[in-house]
């Protein structure tokens, strides 16, 4: 009895041993470091030369360059570039780059989003810009970045930014430009020194690290907003610039440089503040996800949202499908195509084709039923699949079988001849033709059998 005592004893310490092991390895791991950046820019008729350096990066490591569309003349200052893939290896965790930005001297006005470079996997906590206007542009500059100073001399403009967001859009125009109003969140730019903007004292509850904005007040252009600038001619009031800011908060969140989806920052504003989304597409996703989701799910989406630093689209789907026990797509293809795409729940079991994994098949759940996509099952039975537009129907054609059923209709035509449905087994969804299982087995004698892991069909 000793004897097995003492040997539990050294099992015991033996694998306390290996944990504080374990432990004090993971505590001297060095943790990954965070890059910040420092940005010089000289303005010339038609470019800009910009020196980028990267501070606090890995000693000895090599990085990617990744260059924005316009970039030219990359150069390295103390190292070479390889000009196919741009790879550059530090020395002391120090990178200093210059190129050059070709603009359109032409323009009242421009927007720069996509102009700076990047490193491959390297965070940007800090960011400082500086300008140095030869007056060759006769203009104002402003950046989605805190203004720290300006000055204005005899032959140059010289201007001071600086804030934690590691790609800001650069904005100038032909115009004059005046700091109305600043404070931690945005700041807002006039042509006339004599307009006043809306002030601001709100909080934003659980809202944490919150981008800032440049609002600018101009007479050159039409509304724009991006995320870190919104461009406009005409005054926000004080809840518009809280909306605003909101909707900056889940643009960055999510990734979003386009315009043209910037509705997916108005959908969680608008579930966040309980408001109406204001764009077109963002009120039809906020509809569906209503549609769909009790308020609880909905609330318990926005709150994953909130507690993530970053969310793809795909993330986003992985959330929303997490919540129901399902899979979606909705949001990626939403972004993917200006169609309005309704939102689907999909099995998250496997579907097997006669004993194969068919990887690319899933199984849309609607009322607590199953429904197959048609086209892409009976291909995989050896049918010819396809949709007619002209006449609103799905054609199916196997050896001397031949379907076509139509939309809308509860009948069918088999072989030429027509025949009666007492209830159709088809939906259609975003295009796409389903069928349900009573139709698979019933019209083309499939036997479907179901598990916790896997949906079985066969012939």
């Amino acid at each position: 009895m000793k004897k097995i005592l003492f040997y539990l004893f050294l099992i015991l310490l033996l694998a306390i041993i290996i944990i504080l092991a374990r432990e004090w390895q993971l505590f001297n791991q060095p943790s990954p470091k965070r890059a910040s950046q420092e940005l010089m820019i000289k303005t010339e008729a038609e470019s800009l030369q910009i020196t980028q350096t990267f501070e606090n990066l890995e000693p000895k490591h090599r990085y990617q360059i990744i260059l924005p569309p316009l970039v030219s003349n990359l150069s390295a200052i103390g190292k070479s570039v390889n000009d196919q893939h741009h790879f550059l290896t530090t020395k002391d965790g120090n990178l200093k780059l210059k190129y050059t930005l070709k603009i359109n001297q032409n323009k009242h006005s421009m927007l720069l989003t996509d102009w700076l470079l990047k490193l491959d996997a390297v965070q940007i906590y800090k960011t400082k810009l500086e300008i140095i206007d030869s007056k060759s542009l006769e203009g104002s500059w402003a950046a989605g970045l805190p203004l720290k100073g300006f000055k204005g001399l005899q032959y140059i403009n010289y201007y001071v930014f600086e804030g934690m967001d590691s790609r800001p859009p650069l904005y100038w125009q032909d115009q004059p430009l005046y700091l109305a109003y600043s404070n931690q969140y945005f700041s807002a730019f006039v042509q006339d020194p004599n307009k006043k903007t809306a002030s601001f004292n709100k909080s934003f509850g659980n809202l944490k690290n919150l981008s800032y904005v440049t609002f600018i007040y101009s007479d050159t252009n039409s509304s724009t907003m991006i995320p870190g600038m919104v461009i406009t001619n005409e005054l926000l009031s004080s809840p518009k610039i809280y909306r605003i800011l909101v909707a900056n908060y889940f643009m960055k969140k999510f990734g979003i440089a386009k315009v043209e989806n910037a509705w997916l920052g108005d959908v969680f504003t608008s579930l966040y503040l309980k408001e109406t989304a204001e764009s077109i597409k963002g009120k039809f996703i906020v509809e569906e996800l209503k549609k769909n989701l009790p308020i609880s799910e909905l609330h318990a989406l926005v709150n994953r949202t909130l507690n993530k630093d970053f969310l793809h689209s795909q993330g986003l789907d992985s959330e929303l499908g997490n919540i129901k026990g399902l899979k979606t797509n909705f949001f990626t293809a939403n972004l993917q195509s200006p169609k309005l795409s309704a939102l689907l729940f999909y099995d998250i079991r496997n579907v097997n084709i006669n004993g194969h994994l068919a990887e690319d098949l899933f199984c849309l759940r609607e009322n607590n039923q199953l429904f197959f996509p048609l086209l892409q099952t009976m291909e995989r039975f050896g049918y010819s699949a396809v949709e007619d537009t002209t006449q609103d129907a799905v054609i199916l054609k196997k050896e001397k079988k031949d379907f076509v059923f139509f939309h809308n209709q509860n009948s069918f035509l088999y072989n030429g001849q027509k025949f009666g449905l007492l209830e159709s087994p088809f939906i259609k969804r975003n295009d796409i033709t389903f069928i349900n299982q009573a139709g698979l087995y019933t019209l083309f004698k499939l036997k479907i059998s179901s598990s916790n892991e896997e949906i079985n069909i066969s012939e």
